[in-house]
């Protein structure tokens, strides 16, 4: 088995505690990777030591190949990870005898285009929020849902977030927790303006579109609280359900409910 191992480097000693785990896969048999990229060989497994910013931006690079990923916490929460440090050696030996499964996750496409030209494109696991991008007004957003159906939100903002994302930000501004294996999207306004607008959970073989009603307005998208982007009047952003999933090695039997309620 080819493992390989992608680690937060801003975090102290993680380079001597990814060598020994590596270690530890080679004892057994197996062929190691450190540090590894996309541009090397497709592993089988992919070990990600860290916290869930690490495992954010490791899973908008690798979804598409379907690696599934070992999940290490390093951070101080770690919502997304499965094993903590000290469990380690007894979750190596869970793999090794094969006594693990895989939980697939919804991931999101995002575009956004000014007319027909596409300028920016990536995916995201958690959330894709539009925010105000300056000063202390309000954002006005069309928002389509097919069939000519267009919403319309005034205030902060609107996340759009997967199943996984349910649990953070849009959980924040007063969104549901959705079970992780539901084939949705969920709409979240952040502060708005009229009361009676409220979270909508939406199926997942729709695309929304979201295009600024004020055509003298700026906004912000930003894609798992990492990556920025600013968009115009004249810019759409279209977001649909991936058809890559990412997939987790799951090694304990657990509800995602119990989880939260642990790192709470």
């Amino acid at each position: 088995m080819l493992v390989g191992f992608v680690t937060n480097t801003e975090k102290n000693d993680t380079h001597s505690l990814e060598v020994q785990m590596a270690r530890k896969f080679e004892d057994k048999g197996n062929r190691v990777i450190l540090n590894w990229t996309p541009d090397d060989e497709v592993p089988d497994i992919l070990v990600v030591l860290g916290g869930d910013g690490t495992i954010l931006r490791t899973a908008r690079r690798v979804a598409h190949l379907q690696v599934p990923l070992l999940t290490v916490n390093l951070g101080k929460v770690g919502f997304l990870t499965e094993v903590e440090v000290h469990e380690f050696d007894a979750c190596l030996e869970k793999l090794a005898r094969g006594d693990y499964k895989y939980e697939e996750r919804t991931m999101l496409d995002l575009k956004v285009r000014q007319e027909e030209v596409v300028f920016h494109e990536c995916r995201a696991l958690n959330e894709v929020l539009v925010h105000r991008h300056s000063g202390l007004g309000m954002i006005s957003l069309e928002v389509g849902l097919g069939e000519d159906l267009w919403l319309r939100y005034a205030g902060d903002g609107l996340i759009c977030a997967t199943p996984t994302g349910s649990s953070g930000h849009s959980l924040s501004a007063g969104g549901p927790m959705v079970m992780p294996d539901v084939d949705c999207m969920v709409l979240t306004p952040v502060c708005p303006h009229l009361l009676t607008l409220k979270p909508l959970v939406i199926n997942g073989s729709r695309e929304v579109l979201i295009r600024l009603k004020d055509y003298q307005e700026e906004a912000l998208l930003v894609i798992d609280g990492q990556t920025r982007v600013v968009i115009g009047p004249k810019d759409v952003v279209e977001i649909r359900l991936s058809n890559s999933k990412l997939r987790f090695i799951k090694l304990k039997e657990r509800s995602p409910f119990v989880t939260l309620s642990k790192k709470t």
